[in-house]
């Protein structure tokens, strides 16, 4: 499984990194442009996503990358390739599936 994550793994590492240079621009740039409420809003945002993408990479880590956290089931790999943050097949088979 780990040779088949490889290419998502690359790609979480460079959203994290993105994320985290967009915290730090949110932090900077930001807080005298944005109200208090929106500015709370992105930065709430910005530290969920990099949450995902630490989890993902820490199950890849840990070699438990894939698997459903509510059935234990493996997560179709095509699904992960789309939604690399996925915690459970009902996120990957819900219609109306988004990442933030």
């Amino acid at each position: 499984m780990y040779e088949q994550t490889a290419e998502i793994k690359a790609e979480l590492e460079l959203a994290k990194l993105e994320l985290e240079t967009r915290l730090g621009q949110v932090d900077k740039d930001d807080e005298c442009t944005l109200n208090d409420e929106k500015h709370m809003e992105i930065i709430h945002y910005v530290k969920e996503d990099l949450d995902d993408v630490n989890r993902a990479l820490a199950k890849i880590d840990l070699g438990l990358y894939g698997l459903c956290e509510s059935t234990g089931k493996r997560i179709p790999l095509d699904k992960l390739r789309i939604f690399p943050t996925v915690r459970t097949i009902d996120e990957v088979n819900y219609p109306n599936n988004y990442i933030h």
